[in-house]
């Protein structure tokens, strides 16, 4: 007799040899139960019936199983459309146009029309441009022998057209041409705070790549090249000419060693510092430094280049326990000088510092010994806070050929050298701070100290992000200091009481976008 557990084996064999989605055959089931009711009569005994291939003999005193039902057989599964060949997908540069698969061929054998190449390369990948409008008013002291206009202002415009491109291979090229149209007053003119390309005087930069459009009065208009450089890298040596920036200096506020076309210390822009007709040799010394030397040509006001006023210079860097070490030394227009610079860090405060002697040599022949040799150095520490990326910023500078009192400071004035910045005292002392108000406007706040007439000035600027490379600046400056005296000296009709003492307050608003 068939025991229940036996037929609920038969039964499981069934359900699970069935697909699901395929029904049991119903009728073979109950055709097995009354079979199996039918043998649970024969007190036991098997039915003769000899087993089937394959299936072993059921052991001594058990039941044999029923045959299994047969199953429906599954339906045949679709054939699926072939893969295309890898070599048959179409080219990506011919997307997103129709695909056409040609027949299948190795790339070698593939014809890819020319001018097909170039589709993906557009203008804007290669040219790029920025417009920069700024306005200022100029409140002055009530002196008329030094400001007979009284309060005045300043408009200016300055439009840049502008190519950065790295050809196939070493090669590589830098183009940025302005047009600078200014109206300021003669006695502040379009440099200082807001200085724009066609205000910049240097002896490396000949004046024949800029022109004036037109001049009429207190407005001008010039158009010129800021920089035109080719480059070129082979391994770790890497070369450029033409006219192009060059900045030694690793100071923030004060910067000594900013010796080619330095940008003021409270200039207002300085997205483009102005390039130099130089040539440059750089050798990449790994992550251990580098060393490189430039000689830069240089002329007087008439475009006529001289030795005198040229310069070659050699500078080596080399890393160490955390810093950056520089060495620096060679010929400036009219003069020489030698000189170094750090910067680096002490955990999350930043160290920075840098200093040259000086030695004149107006003609570049020799030294010349009715001047004294001078020494110039500023360094500071700095601090990311963090809190809203607040940055904070100091330093000391020391220039001992400045003026030693204010009666000094038109005298000192003279004797600048080029591409010097006008700092005319000796001791000074800055500050600076910025940092994030809401995502899409920033401050920043500086003041300048000369810490031997006790004069300054105060600076405070918001940066607002109108949009996508669009930002609007609004800010003000506020000097104080002893105003300068009108002596009715012939000789020396104004004596100053300090350098900042005669300084305007300036309003400005300025707006940039770059395309």
């Amino acid at each position: 007799m068939m025991s229940s557990a036996t037929l609920a084996w038969a039964l499981a064999r069934i359900v699970a040899s069935s697909e699901p989605a395929v029904p049991p055959n119903v009728e073979a089931v109950a055709e097995a139960r009354r079979t199996t009711e039918t043998a649970s009569t024969d007190e036991g005994e098997p039915d003769g019936t000899a087993p089937a291939d394959g299936q072993d003999e059921t052991v001594a005193g058990q039941d044999e199983p029923p045959p299994l039902p047969e199953l429906e057989p599954l339906p045949a599964l679709p054939e699926l459309d072939a893969l295309p060949e890898l070599d048959a997908l179409p080219e990506l540069d011919a997307l997103p146009g129709p695909a056409v698969s040609p027949s299948p061929a190795s790339p070698s054998d593939r014809v890819v029309d020319g001018p097909a190449q170039d589709e993906g390369l557009k203008v804007g990948d290669v040219m790029t441009g920025s417009l920069r409008i700024i306005g200022a008013f100029l409140h002055f002291d009530d002196i008329p022998a030094l400001f007979p206009n009284g309060d005045d202002a300043l408009v200016a415009a300055v439009a840049r057209v502008m190519v950065d491109r790295d050809f196939d291979g070493p090669l590589s090229l830098e183009l940025n041409y302005y047009a600078d149209f200014t109206r300021s007053p003669g006695t502040a003119g379009g440099s200082g705070a807001f200085g724009t390309a066609g205000s910049t005087a240097s002896a490396y930069r000949n004046p024949f790549l800029s022109w004036n459009l037109w001049q009429d009065g207190a407005v001008l208009g010039t158009a010129g090249v800021d920089r035109f450089a080719v480059g070129a890298k082979l391994g770790v040596v890497s070369l450029r000419a033409g006219r192009f920036p060059v900045s030694y200096s690793v100071t923030n506020f004060f910067t000594p060693n900013d010796v080619f076309a330095p940008f003021s210390v409270t200039a207002v822009n300085r997205i483009y510092k102005p390039g130099v007709d130089a040539m440059q040799v750089g050798v990449s010394l790994g992550m251990r430094g580098s060393v490189e030397v430039l000689g830069a040509l240089g002329s007087d006001a008439e475009g006529d280049p001289g030795w005198g006023r040229s310069a070659v210079v050699a500078r080596a860097t080399v890393l160490g326990g955390g810093f950056e070490w520089a060495a620096m030394g060679g010929k400036l227009a009219e003069r020489w000088l030698v000189g170094g610079s750090f910067q680096g860090g002490l955990g999350s405060v930043g160290l920075r510092g840098e200093a040259h002697l000086g030695v004149p040599d107006l003609e570049g022949n020799g030294r010349d010994r009715d001047e004294p040799l001078h020494v110039r150095l500023a360094a500071g520490p700095s601090l990311n806070v963090g809190w809203h990326g607040l940055n904070l910023g100091a330093e000391y500078a020391f220039y001992s050929d400045g003026a030693r009192q204010p009666s000094q400071l038109i005298e000192r004035a003279g004797r600048l050298f080029p591409d010097d910045v006008p700092l005319l005292g000796r001791h000074y002392v800055g500050a600076s701070a910025s940092m994030e108000l809401i995502p899409i406007v920033q401050a920043s706040a500086l003041t300048l100290i000369n810490a031997g007439d006790g004069s300054g000035l105060a600076g405070l600027n918001l940066i607002y992000n109108v949009a996508d490379e669009a930002d609007l600046l609004a800010g003000v400056f506020v000097p104080w200091g002893a105003d300068p005296t009108v002596t009715g000296d012939p000789m020396q009709p104004l004596v100053l009481g300090s350098e900042q003492g005669a300084g305007a307050l300036a309003l400005f608003l300025e707006a940039r976008t770059f395309f």
